[in-house]
Parts: C-alpha cells; structure tokens; sequence
C-alpha cells in the first residue's frame, strides 16, 4: 500500500458493546504498521454523526462498517464481507493474504459474516463499555488512544 491510501486514516465502526467485536477490532492496530486505520464505536456520537452524514442512519449493529478516506478508490461506505477485505488488505504480511477470500462470491462471503454477526454475543461475552469512547479505563493499543483523542477533538 502506498502512503496515499493511509492518510488521512479509515475509520471503523463497530459494535461497541459486543466483546466479539471489540476483540476483532482490538486484532487490527498491532497488525497495522503503517497506522492506516481508527477507531469508533456505533454507538458513540462520533460513530452515529459519522454514519449520519452518509445516510446510513439505519445500519443496524450487526454490520461492521469502513468508511474510507483519502485516496481510496474506494470511496463508499463498506459493509460486512466488504468491510473486512477492505481492513485485511491493508494489514500487514502474512494477514493481508486473507484478502483472498475475496475471490468467494459476496452472497457467500456476506451469508458467513451474517452468520457470525447473529451468533457474535455467544461466541463471546458482551463488554459494558466500548474501549474507544472517551474516557474509557481501558489500557488501549496505541492507535485506539489515538481515535480516543480524536473523538475528544471533535
């Protein structure tokens, strides 16, 4: 990836409250050098002005959601399996090489995410704070400390 792709940064929104969610996301930043993504969770007010702005108000909380920035070709709001390609080409090596499920059609991709959004307060236990909200106790990976002052900026 080239530098134009990471500045300024994607953001992620997420299901703050499922512990599921919040570990998937917790995978991203040590495995994200050059720094190509941030943080925030659905439900804070970061997340809801965010979606708001795109007309996405109804996205339920079973969808992750990528909303990229700066030179991305790929300048709509990505969802589900197209959420997840999208963050795991970015990652580092050997991560990024998952990006080759993307060769599976996206009804198929898209029905195995579903599967797992339904069945995701199961497969882990719910958390009772999003660890990106401000002021939030958690000890955090660096770069969600950044999206932490992020959304504290704005």
């Amino acid at each position: 990836m080239d530098g134009e792709d990471v500045n300024p940064r994607h953001l992620i929104l997420y299901d703050g409250d499922c512990g599921f969610c919040d570990r998937a996301v917790a995978f991203v930043p040590p495995r994200d050098s050059r720094g190509a993504f941030r943080y925030a969770s659905l439900h804070s007010q970061h997340g809801r002005r965010e979606l708001a702005e795109r007309g996405l108000e109804g996205v339920g909380l079973n969808s992750l959601v990528v909303l990229p920035a700066g030179a991305s070709s790929e300048k709509r709001p990505l969802l589900k399996s197209s959420a997840v390609l999208f963050i795991v080409r970015r990652l580092d090596p050997p991560w990024s090489l998952l990006a080759g499920f993307g060769c599976i059609p996206r009804l198929l991709l898209d029905w195995g995410y579903e599967q797992i959004a339904r069945n995701r307060h199961r497969l882990s236990n719910r958390l009772a704070t999003c660890p990106v909200q401000v002021g939030s106790p958690k000890s955090l990976p660096n770069r969600q400390r950044e999206a932490q002052e992020h959304l504290r900026a704005t």
